[in-house]
């Protein structure tokens, strides 16, 4: 089995890309003593949506749950396919933070890109998208050596 290093790229990083559904759009915010490297970016805005083009063969986003609230009704896309979302509820009362809204394994170990976009819905409940940091596995040996954590 070959062994794999996985790269962090924090919501902040350059690499992140957030192109904005309104003049609303994301913004800088967060529990900055939870979350990683202090920071994260949060958006209520339907149609918001933020992308990584990284090469691995496994990816993950995580973020912060709010208070007795579920994730958000986000939709994940990797290369034009919806991948499905990790259910997590939170107790009435707390935080959760690193939480992993979508993890999962790619075929193959080439360019890829994930996009994260807020969906409508009627609960107003859970609306809140606060994104922390995406993950990428790179086996190693790759021709591909990927990013250190940015």
């Amino acid at each position: 089995m070959s062994q794999v290093t996985t790269n962090i790229v924090d919501d902040v990083s350059l690499r992140v890309q957030y192109p904005a559904a309104s003049d609303f759009g994301w913004r800088e915010g967060g529990d900055r003593r939870m979350e990683f490297m202090d920071t994260t970016h949060v958006t209520l805005t339907k149609g918001d949506a933020v992308s990584l083009a990284f090469n691995g063969t496994r990816v993950g986003i995580y973020g912060t749950v709010q208070s007795g609230r579920g994730l958000p009704p986000i939709q994940f896309v990797l290369d034009g396919v919806e991948i499905p979302t990790t259910p997590h509820d939170v107790a009435n009362g707390s935080l959760s933070f690193h939480v992993p809204f979508c993890a999962g394994d790619v075929p193959d170990d080439k360019e890829h890109t994930l996009v994260a976009t807020l969906l409508e819905q009627d609960d107003t409940d859970s609306d809140t998208f606060i994104l922390d940091y995406f993950t990428y596995d790179v086996p190693s040996g790759s021709s591909r050596s990927g990013a250190p954590a940015s």
